[in-house]
């Protein structure tokens, strides 16, 4: 194989890496949107105690749903970012691959983990929510 072939393969498989890469952050951005909106409208138009009480249990489930999906998707883009930076690495374009720069207060966190955190609070604030509607007195 030629070398400008195999810099022709690279820079595709470096495109659809970025693609996929966009696409599962859109995916969850997309997922986090639609929940925002399930919950407002739950928290803003359920007014009686019993459809609030199954409400929460659909958003506890819900919430779980966030937080696996998140889990997955935290994976697939931490799995991607490495193809995409050894890729760029091999074709000596590192330097100008924006991805796995850490700057300012994020040197302390990764900004993806804020959607686990995100729906772990949610998720425990629901769980919390509905022990206290049901009055169980557990705490």
């Amino acid at each position: 194989m030629s070398e400008q072939s195999e810099i022709t393969i690279l820079l595709e498989v470096l495109k659809e890496n970025y693609n996929h890469f966009r696409h599962v952050e859109n995916e969850r951005l997309w997922f986090t949107n639609i929940y925002a909106i399930i919950v407002g409208s739950i928290f803003t138009f359920v007014k009686e105690e019993r459809v609030f009480i199954y409400s929460a249990i659909f958003l506890i489930f819900l919430s779980l749903l966030g937080l696996l999906m998140s889990l997955r998707l935290k994976a697939d883009i931490e799995d991607f970012q490495q193809k995409i930076i050894a890729i760029a690495t091999q074709l000596k374009v590192r330097d100008l691959c924006g991805l796995g720069a850490q700057k300012g207060f994020t040197i302390h966190f990764k900004l993806r983990d804020i959607f686990i955190y995100f729906y772990f609070c949610m998720l425990l604030f629901l769980i919390v929510t509905l022990i206290t509607s049901l009055n169980l007195n557990w705490f």
